[in-house]
């Protein structure tokens, strides 16, 4: 559907002022209201006019743009005053009447007194001139203090947003939330003498220390040792789990990995000894500084 939106009035022609400001206001919830109408499919034209030097010139220029476009609907976006309460909604046609009802009862679905929707008496020049339905909207009083609580709580996006989904007869759907996958601890093996997949946390530790992760020879699974795990899968290009799976255990057993330096700072010499004679039986001439 095509839809024209207005703001009411402008600086050069001010509307009502009161606690508020009608020009401000209107300004402000009439874009959600063209945003949520986009959102919702329709093809919409704003014809706000920027300053004028008089109301004629304020009226006529949005009229003749709705009626040049051939918008299907015009909606023009005002605030109420005088010391009332509530929202209303003022229409001409039997068509404008069906969309007038329905965006005063969604106004009023936020709170505000539902004044309802009000046929023309004043001969409006929207309503009048207009060669599509026409519908003018005042949420609320901007000179009545609960009005304007209850216009600043519930604020000017969801009241354009609510007139919005009633022109259009839909709701606005908001995507779920997706969650977020949050990484999970490494599981410690129920053994701590063994890593995963049953190799002895010592073998493990040997390895490590073989292609230069010193870590502690404890004989246990610890957080040096997962540690040592997680700097290993990074460097060979591993999923970085930091516990032993099967492709890390592949990789660690893969004596094709060249190492030109391996730390045994901190073992002692039964370890260090032992780290030397597996590089003995892989073809290495390690020395021992």
């Amino acid at each position: 559907m095509k839809i024209a939106v207005r703001g009411g009035h402008n600086p050069g022609v001010p509307g009502a002022n009161g606690l508020l400001n009608e020009v401000i206001e209107d300004r402000k919830y009439y874009k959600s209201v063209i945003k949520y109408l986009q959102v919702l499919g329709h093809e919409v034209l704003d014809v706000t006019p920027g300053n004028t030097f008089s109301s004629a010139q304020d009226l006529t220029y949005g009229v003749s743009k709705a009626n040049e476009w051939g918008a299907d609907l015009m909606v023009s976006c005002h605030v109420n005053a005088g010391g009332g309460q509530g929202a209303e909604v003022i229409y001409i046609s039997n068509k404008g009447k069906e969309y007038a009802e329905k965006v005063v009862n969604a106004i009023a679905s936020l709170g505000f007194h539902n004044r309802g929707a009000k046929a023309d008496t004043r001969g409006l020049y929207e309503l009048r001139h207009s060669n599509m339905p026409c519908i003018i909207v005042e949420p609320f009083f901007l000179d009545t203090q609960s009005d304007v609580d209850l216009y600043l709580h519930v604020g000017y996006d969801r009241l354009g947003e609510a007139i919005a989904e009633a022109i259009s007869g839909k709701m606005i759907e908001i995507e779920p939330v997706k969650p977020v996958a949050v990484p999970q601890p490494a599981p410690a093996p129920a053994d701590p003498n063994l890593a995963d997949y049953g190799m002895p946390a010592t073998e493990l530790q040997w390895k490590l220390n073989w292609r230069g992760y010193g870590v502690a020879q404890t004989g246990r699974w610890d957080v040096q040792t997962q540690a040592a795990v997680l700097r290993f899968q990074q460097d060979a290009k591993l999923h970085p789990t930091s516990y032993l799976n099967v492709e890390t255990a592949k990789a660690l057993n893969n004596y094709d990995f060249k190492v030109h330096k391996v730390s045994v700072e901190g073992l002692d010499i039964k370890t260090a000894s032992k780290v030397v004679e597996i590089l003995k039986n892989n073809g290495y001439n390690p020395a021992m500084d």
